[in-house]
């Protein structure tokens, strides 16, 4: 386990792909965490009242403009919808980074722990089809992991564990639809 909290680890990824074409984030803390990095350039998609959906929709939306597209996702939300990553399945190619931040609780709706605490993520996504299937062990895994994609971006799933440390009083996202409308104008400039 990485001794960070996942604003931490959205945070560091946050400054190295800071012009990334577009971020999809899991509904709750997630997307709220991630919407007090983001400025009113970013191409952001959060996930909200979509529990288990982040990745299908990032994917897709990877899949067909061919655009560097970054998914953070939950171990609750990922194991709420588990079938969707067979959606890479013989899409090697496409420039998705799928990040996994387990904190190993329902934090945004209790904190209640997961009940999945021993699975195999990674070996989960590479039989998935994942081109890349990495379990981040340290910072510096880290930054070569995201580097590596961002070189020779194809799927590529990361599993990274974190404290269940988080920010107090998280803002709620608002104006959902003004972020989608954004987030479409944005990527027909």
């Amino acid at each position: 386990m990485l001794d960070l909290s996942r604003y931490q680890v959205l945070d560091l990824i946050w400054n190295f792909f800071r012009n990334n074409p577009a971020y999809f984030t899991t509904t709750g803390f997630t997307s709220r965490e991630f919407s007090l990095l983001v400025d009113s350039k970013t191409r952001f998609f959060p996930c909200v009242g979509g529990m288990g959906y982040v990745s299908s929709i990032g994917f897709s939306y990877a899949r067909t403009s061919s655009q560097k597209t970054i998914c953070f996702d939950g171990d609750g939300s990922f194991m709420m919808h588990l079938g969707a990553i067979f959606n890479v399945k013989n899409h090697s190619s496409v420039p998705f980074l799928h990040i996994l931040i387990n904190n190993e609780v329902h934090q945004s709706v209790g904190g209640f722990d997961i009940v999945a605490k021993d699975v195999d993520y990674r070996a989960l996504s590479q039989a998935a089809g994942y081109a890349v299937s990495t379990k981040i062990l340290s910072v510096e895994h880290l930054l070569a992991s995201i580097s590596n994609f961002n070189d020779n971006p194809k799927t590529t799933f990361l599993h990274i564990k974190v404290n269940n440390n988080f920010t107090n009083n998280l803002p709620r996202i608002t104006g959902f639809s003004k972020l989608i409308e954004r987030f479409v104008k944005i990527n027909d400039v």
